[in-house]
């Protein structure tokens, strides 16, 4: 329903364009608005293309809609200019952030936190998360700038008031927090932790499976970079229970099954237990014959098989969650499974070639073989493990 909408919304627009800048400027610069926004949405077509034309619709938008003509009206396409570059797949993309970061504190220029309190808050969470993904400048500088961008924003999106936006933001706290350069690698872990618990508060398995799953694999992440007592155990515990609500064959899933594969293996280098082993190989088996089997080319799969090692060695989590002012949260899993944006994390093994990567590596040959023999591997032999 929603992409018949927007393409109506672009076939009216493209219609009512034609000569109205002349008659209306104030009515042409509303339906381009309304163009980028559809554009912006469009899931039809190549997302590249959609993206360029939101962009460019936006930026005719504030041809007319000025600073000092209509500032609410300037900021709000700012706002949603920033969205798009965030998401942008032309160009560099550290040209790309630089340009959401300096059009985000564009529009906070009019979304002061007095005037306007909740997009104040909606802002400062996609400046956090955009610092966060920053190329450019100092890696410890830019995570400092998002960790008091997100906490800006939780002044305003406290749990009673906006319970949803308040877990979102704790969520993308905790991955600033884990990823964090500056001060006691303990206190930061422990500061990842709670905010994770806390947005995990709202996320629960009820009201939110996949935000529950997705947040519960990230705090696994940071238990098994703290590696306290226990924490390997409490790491593998979490992700026997969030892996299967995840959904099967996303990247979630995928990297889930890999996670758990690599804290099993872990487990096994400490226990030397047969079963953790073997069901690390059925995880890693798991999430890696999905993903090689998705691939159709053996150039490809040959890619798999070079990298599964440095893979098997660093699990993956997913990058902060932004939103904007017409969606109240964009999914987690925007971010990680169209985009494969998500980034490696520091941990630490004693193992580099072990059971499990060889396990990986053997699954990737498999499929490789296949694939030159232009035969593709039955759909039920990489069903999750019971």
């Amino acid at each position: 329903m929603k992409e018949f909408l927007g393409k109506s919304i672009i076939s009216i627009g493209k219609k009512l364009l034609r000569g109205v800048r002349k008659v209306s400027p104030q009515t042409w610069a509303v339906l381009q608005f309304g163009m980028g926004m559809a554009f912006d949405r469009l899931r039809q077509g190549k997302r590249a293309n959609n993206l360029e034309r939101a962009i460019a619709a936006y930026q005719r938008t504030l041809e007319i809609h000025t600073y000092n003509a209509s500032p609410k009206k300037w900021a709000a396409t700012q706002n949603r200019l920033a969205d798009a570059y965030c998401e942008r797949i032309r160009g560099q993309r550290a040209d790309n952030l630089e340009t959401a970061i300096s059009t985000y504190e564009q529009a906070l220029k009019v979304y002061a936190c007095d005037a306007f309190p909740e997009k104040w808050a909606m802002t400062q969470n996609n400046l956090g998360t955009a610092y966060g993904d920053r190329i450019r400048g100092e890696r410890a500088d830019n995570l400092e700038a998002a960790i008091a961008a997100y906490q800006r924003a939780l002044e305003v999106r406290t749990r009673d008031a906006f319970p949803e936006k308040w877990a979102m933001t704790q969520n993308n706290l905790a991955i600033a927090y884990g990823d964090r350069l500056r001060g006691e690698r303990a206190d930061n872990l422990e500061a990842a932790i709670a905010a994770y618990e806390r947005a995990l508060e709202v996320y629960t398995r009820d009201a939110f499976p996949q935000d529950w799953a997705n947040t519960y694999r990230n705090l696994e992440l940071v238990y098994l970079d703290r590696d306290e007592k226990g924490d390997l155990d409490r790491a593998v515990e979490i992700l026997q229970e969030a892996v299967p609500a995840l959904t099967y064959k996303s990247d979630f899933f995928i990297n889930g099954q890999y996670s758990l594969g690599y804290a099993l293996n872990r487990r096994y280098d400490r226990d030397n237990n047969p079963e953790d082993l073997a069901a690390a190989e059925r995880a890693c088996s798991t999430g890696w014959g999905i993903r090689c089997c998705s691939r159709r080319s053996s150039e490809e799969l040959m890619r798999s098989i070079s990298t599964c090692c440095a893979t098997v060695s660093k699990p993956a989590k997913c990058r902060a969650a932004s939103d904007s002012s017409s969606k109240a949260k964009k999914p987690a899993s925007s971010n990680c499974s169209t985009s494969a944006t998500c980034s490696p994390t520091k941990t630490s093994s004693s193992k580099t070639w072990n059971s499990s990567t060889f396990a990986v590596f053997a699954i990737c040959f498999r499929c490789w073989k296949d694939s030159k023999n232009k035969i593709s591997p039955p759909e039920k032999s990489w069903a999750p493990p019971p």
